[in-house]
């Protein structure tokens, strides 16, 4: 086992670190045990067998480690959390548990199931094969599985002898219960249709819904041919075969709308206000954690409609115009804004035009160090993104009909390169809103070296990992608006050359 997956010292004859599946085939190439307190079967999954260590060597772990787990499954039937938490990691066990009963993983309990132990302490995880998960189960064929004629009702996951036994202790009830209601802010923006989070459906089909829809596509058509309804050994397992999906957004919808019901049944069982949970849990402004995402080679999944936007120069900045109308070809405007930073390099600026139709709310994002800036020009640790705003108060409908205003639209004042691949942003000041996000990008459709992140102040540096050749920035801001973050339109957007 790579430690980069679990950390463990497997190999190690001397130590009882191991990985265990929750073993039901007694397959003949694996070694297992069962437990002699809660007759538990699990297959040993690393130290192999015939592996590195000899015959003698392996048994004598294998013996010290059921020795271990009867010792383990003894403490569980006290039902005391002081003496159970001497044995195992209790945060891993809750966290385990949640995720696999929100997706309700059918094999859990079956196989899939992993623990494994580390310095003499037991841990849940780490997850594993969810393809039959989230209501993707033909009904003919598991029909334990459905309620009232649907998937997303019921416990799956309490069936496991030490579950079982945890679920009998209303410490343990109780922990998985808070634990819940601290992640609504993340399992509801799964699959909410207005997040910004880009742990989310709607990142995912925003970014790579033309993916997507090309391997669905037949293979006559230049598509992958993937099979909607599902293929080989999935036939009349899976509840593709069922639905008859005839698009690929048709899963998608069903899975959105699945995970929804599931969180609303989960919240109803262990009484917590959704609600409330969701506005306590979230964070105080829109997460500004950037990740790296590789580009998708697909088109983006809406056209945008150009709109020239000019950018105010600042005094620093002298200006020449081509009077060359834009024709809303691929090509750059040629309106040029000269600036000469006082502590870096001169660089040239272009001002391009940018779609002032509503783009996706999140984007791919590239990781970043992006520092606010002062005009001492004294910097502290923050990140930033990079993403620019269109058009001032234009009205927007939410999900229940009710209409609300967007904050208005800023604009880029200035943008300048600095010396270390750093990058001096100055925004319009616009008042009444939250703060601002900002959009970087190799290119003019924002898909290649892609930065997001938000920022409080107007005024800020970023300072950039990869190297650009034209580095792409936009803007726009945000607010709470009836009590939901809203975002103005993106603005126009600038061109830095050579960041290198």
């Amino acid at each position: 086992m790579k430690k980069e997956r679990v950390d463990i010292d497997a190999y190690n004859g001397d130590s009882n670190d191991v990985l265990l599946e929750l073993g039901t085939r007694y397959e003949s190439d694996v070694n297992h045990f069962t437990t002699s307190v809660l007759q538990t079967t699990f297959d040993i999954n690393d130290p192999e067998k015939d592996g590195d260590l000899d015959y003698k060597t392996l048994n004598s772990k294998i013996a010290r480690i059921k020795s271990f787990l009867d010792d383990f499954e003894t403490a569980l039937k006290t039902g005391d959390y002081d003496t159970i938490s001497q044995y195992m990691d209790v945060e891993s066990f809750v966290d385990f548990y949640i995720v696999c009963e929100l997706f309700k993983n059918a094999d859990f309990n079956f196989s899939s199931t992993r623990f494994y132990i580390k310095n003499d302490k037991v841990y849940a995880g780490p997850l594993w094969d969810f393809d039959l998960s989230c209501g993707n189960l033909n009904p003919r064929s598991y029909q334990d599985y459905y309620d009232d004629g649907v998937s997303y009702k019921n416990y799956r996951c309490r069936k496991m002898t030490w579950y079982a036994s945890l679920f009998e202790s209303n410490w343990f009830e109780r922990k998985v219960k808070n634990r819940f209601e601290e992640l609504q802010y993340i399992i509801q923006n799964l699959y909410k249709t207005d997040t910004i989070e880009p742990l989310s459906i709607k990142f995912l089909t925003d970014n790579y819904g033309m993916s997507y829809k090309r391997d669905s596509k037949k293979k006559d058509l230049n598509g992958a041919g993937w099979p909607l309804n599902g293929g080989g050994g999935y036939i009349g397992i899976s509840y593709a075969t069922t639905a008859k999906w005839k698009t690929w957004e048709e899963p998608i919808e069903f899975l959105r709308d699945w995970m929804e019901n599931r969180n609303i049944w989960m919240c109803d069982a262990w009484d917590i206000d959704m609600v409330k949970a969701y506005e306590e849990s979230a964070p105080e402004e829109p997460t500004t954690e950037q990740t790296t995402v590789e580009p998708t080679t697909a088109e983006p999944t809406t056209d945008p409609t150009t709109e020239p936007t000019t950018v105010e120069p600042t005094t620093e900045s002298t200006t020449e115009t081509n009077t060359e109308p834009n024709t809303g070809s691929t090509t750059e405007p040629n309106t040029e804004v000269t600036t000469e930073p006082a502590t870096a390099e001169s660089t040239t600026v272009k001002q391009t035009t940018e779609s002032t139709t509503e783009e996706p709310t999140t984007e791919p994002t590239t990781e970043q160090i992006t520092e606010p800036y002062t005009e001492a020009g004294n910097v502290t640790n923050n990140q930033l993104t990079t993403e620019q705003i269109s058009e001032n108060n234009t009205a927007a409908a939410d999900q229940t009909g009710n209409v609300s205003k967007r904050p208005k639209k800023t604009k880029i004042i200035n943008a300048k390169k600095l010396k270390k691949r750093r990058i001096k942003v100055r925004l319009k000041k616009v008042t009444g809103v939250k703060g601002y996000q900002v959009k970087l990008a190799a290119n003019k459709k924002f898909t290649r070296k892609v930065v997001i992140q938000n920022t409080k102040k107007p005024k800020f540096s970023i300072r950039v990992k990869a190297r650009y050749k034209k580095c792409y920035i936009k803007a726009r801001t945000y607010a709470k608006i009836n009590g939901k973050i809203r975002y103005s339109k993106w603005c126009g957007i600038k061109v830095i050359k050579n960041i290198k």
